[in-house]
């Protein structure tokens, strides 16, 4: 989109408490490895990224 018009590489990272990969309600009735934060509650994490050429 605006304003690279497909010059651009992006990537995107979105966090994620639980396994497997099924929602909510797949991981409730799985595992049971989902966090609960309540109101006004903060977690804090460090995520590394490391990008190589290929």
């Amino acid at each position: 989109g605006f304003p690279w018009y497909g010059n651009a590489y992006v990537v995107a990272l979105e966090p994620a408490t639980s396994w497997p990969d099924a929602g909510v309600s797949g991981v409730r009735s799985t595992t049971g490895t989902q966090i609960t934060i309540g109101p006004g509650e903060e977690r804090t994490a460090t995520v590394t990224l490391t990008l190589s050429a290929t």
